[in-house]
């Protein structure tokens, strides 16, 4: 790791990770503050008659939804499209941005003409982008623990549960940004690596969406990384399946070797 690259990386990432660390703050107070208008006491019968694509999108059988009221309500927040984007856009923003947009600017020749191994730009960026990924998670939850605090739901909210929450989304992305390193590894292109990342997660998610929502896709589920995030059921039992913690960090730790691999041998022309 070089400190000096690694510094370079988190400064490069200042604006981007502002505005979104403030919109993480603003959506974790809203997802709290709707409970009692969206929820409350027709939460119960909205769980009961969860409509099957619902359940599937939000990886919650109707069973573990009922009861489980403030706390199963607001871990939906971490499933929602807005928090899986914001995350995504950031892990594969920064992962192209590392090492494929470098070599389509032709600035990776100005970077690799100093004495650094290739392996400790990958590692430096790479731990720029899970530290960001860290922040964005820290401010989520700081909205959610103030949403819930102003919404008075503290003592609905076991909010210990959120930690092992912002958890299992940390190794969620943080696969995502091994497999999406790998690519950019591989590319010289910064759109195209971006358009590849997209690719796979977006393929990703629908197969986990599908495979919860269609019977015979069912045992092609566990081919998908998101069939190992489950923020509702992890907030709800206050357990993260060690499988899952297994699998998620055997993806990311695959995936970035062969990133450092790939791009310490390939030629650059």
């Amino acid at each position: 790791m070089n400190p000096i690259i690694l510094g370079k990386t988190l400064l490069g990432y200042r604006l981007a990770l502002l505005l979104m660390a403030a919109a993480m703050v603003g959506f974790g107070m809203l997802i709290p503050s709707t409970y009692d208008a969206f929820g409350g006491r027709y939460f119960e019968d909205f769980a009961r008659n969860m409509p099957k694509g619902l359940q599937a999108f939000l990886k919650s059988e109707v069973g573990s939804f009922v009861g489980s009221g403030a706390q199963g309500y607001v871990s939906t927040g971490f499933r929602h499209p807005i928090f899986l984007i914001v995350g995504a856009a950031f892990t594969i923003a920064a992962a192209s941005g590392a090492l494929a947009r470098e070599v389509e600017r032709r600035t990776i020749y100005l970077i690799l003409s100093r004495p650094t191994p290739r392996y400790e730009l990958v590692v430096s960026r790479f731990l720029g982008m899970a530290l960001g990924l860290a922040l964005l998670l820290a401010a989520m939850m700081v909205g959610t623990t103030a949403g819930v605090a102003l919404s008075q739901l503290s003592s609905s909210v076991n909010l210990a549960r959120f930690v092992l929450v912002a958890a299992n989304a940390f190794l969620l992305l943080i696969a995502l940004g091994g497999v999406a390193f790998f690519i950019s590894a591989l590319a010289s292109d910064g759109g195209k690596a971006i358009a590849l990342s997209a690719g796979f997660a977006v393929a990703s998610f629908f197969l986990d969406f599908l495979a919860g929502l269609w019977e015979p896709l069912r045992s092609l589920g566990p081919a998908s990384i998101y069939h190992y995030y489950d923020p509702v059921n992890v907030a709800i039992t206050g357990r993260v399946p060690i499988l899952h913690v297994a699998v998620l960090l055997a993806v990311a730790a695959a995936s970035f070797t062969a990133a450092v691999m790939t791009f310490q041998r390939r030629d650059i022309a």
